[in-house]
C-alpha cells in the first residue's frame, strides 16, 4: 500500500463517519421532532375546547333565555331591596 491510498483510505473513512454521525443526529432530531408534534397536538386540541367554553359561555350569555334570567333575577333583587327597605 503507498502513501496516497492510505491518504486516500484515511479521507475515506473520515467521510464516512461524518455520514454515519449526521444520519445519527437526523434520527434524534426526528425523534424529538415527533414529540413535539405530539405536544403541540395536545395543546392545539386544549385550545380548541376552551374556545368551544368560551363560544358557548358567549352565546349562553346573550341568548334570549339568559336575557330572560337576568331580567327575572333583577326583578326579585329589586322586589328583595323593596321589603328590607320597608
Amino acid at each position: 500500500m503507498n502513501f496516497v491510498t492510505l491518504i486516500f483510505l484515511v479521507v475515506m473513512a473520515g467521510f464516512a463517519y461524518a455520514f454515519w454521525n449526521r444520519r445519527t443526529q437526523l434520527q434524534e432530531k426526528s425523534w424529538d421532532d415527533s414529540q413535539e408534534r405530539s405536544a403541540m397536538q395536545k395543546e392545539v386540541e386544549e385550545l380548541r375546547e376552551r374556545i368551544r367554553v368560551l363560544e358557548r359561555i358567549a352565546f349562553d350569555n346573550n341568548s334570549l333565555g339568559a336575557q330572560e334570567r337576568r331580567r327575572i333575577s333583577a326583578e326579585i333583587e329589586a322586589l328583595k331591596d323593596e321589603e328590607e327597605s320597608r
